[in-house]
């Protein structure tokens, strides 16, 4: 089977402070998708958001000295949720996709890349896939039970298969729930993409799928910055 585009819904997440990000993403790549949406929590004039709300109490607790307000939906912290409140968002509209696409507001995707590389792959069965896979030690020090994990960056997004949405979805409040409870993982922070990549292998135990070539990485990448210029130049990051 051919895969096109019109198959794959998309998820992109942002903050009130980048939506001149989003904006950037539904000029140029975005537009390309007949399923896509713009995730966040404040809707905006100039970009369609479609706007989440989530309970908050499912943050207290999280740490033993709070770094931020937790009652503030455009923090960094409130990227799990949107991501997580987000896919289920799109799999509640029924689209009839095969393909779950989720990307921040600063990724940098190839659209038709992104379809021909999901050609050889079947969305009737658990696939988690993103060309940038995380590998290492420090993976294996925060998920101590599981062997060789990764998981894929959320730098160049997350590509989860129909089945797998379909699956996850009636349950990502109670996965919420275990990423937000500090005694199940001692109080330490794992970023959105970490959790996907964890409670995925912990409830379906599947590998990690690499694709290659479907977007492209920050400039960063291209053109290391001295660490004496790190904190002068910003030219990727993450959304509040």
């Amino acid at each position: 089977m051919e895969y096109v585009i019109d198959n794959i819904a998309v998820s992109v997440v942002t903050g009130l402070r980048h939506y001149d990000k989003a904006k950037a993403v539904a000029n140029t790549w975005g537009k390309h998708f007949k399923h896509i949406f713009y995730h966040s929590s404040t809707p905006d004039g100039s970009v369609p958001i479609t706007a989440l709300s989530w309970p908050k109490p499912h943050l207290r607790g999280r740490f033993k000295t709070p770094p931020l307000n937790l009652d503030d939906s455009e923090n960094y912290h409130s990227g799990t949720y949107k991501q997580a409140y987000g896919l289920q968002d799109m799999q509640r509209r029924n689209l009839g996709v095969d393909w779950y696409y989720l990307a921040d507001c600063d990724t940098f995707a190839h659209p038709r890349n992104l379809a021909k590389a999901l050609e050889a792959l079947n969305p009737n069965e658990i696939v988690y896939a993103g060309g940038d896979i995380v590998r290492g030690g420090a993976i294996k020090d925060q998920w101590p039970n599981m062997k060789n994990p990764t998981y894929a960056g959320g730098g160049s997004g997350i590509i989860l298969s129909k089945k797998l949405v379909d699956k996850w979805c009636p349950r990502i409040g109670t996965s919420l729930l275990h990423w937000a409870n500090p005694n199940i993982n001692q109080n330490k922070w794992w970023a959105t993409d970490a959790f996907f990549g964890y409670e995925i292998h912990r409830l379906f135990g599947v590998t990690t799928t690499e694709l290659p070539g479907f977007y492209s990485h920050s400039y960063e990448h291209y053109c290391p910055i001295p660490q004496e210029d790190k904190d002068k130049i910003v030219l990727h990051r993450t959304p509040d």
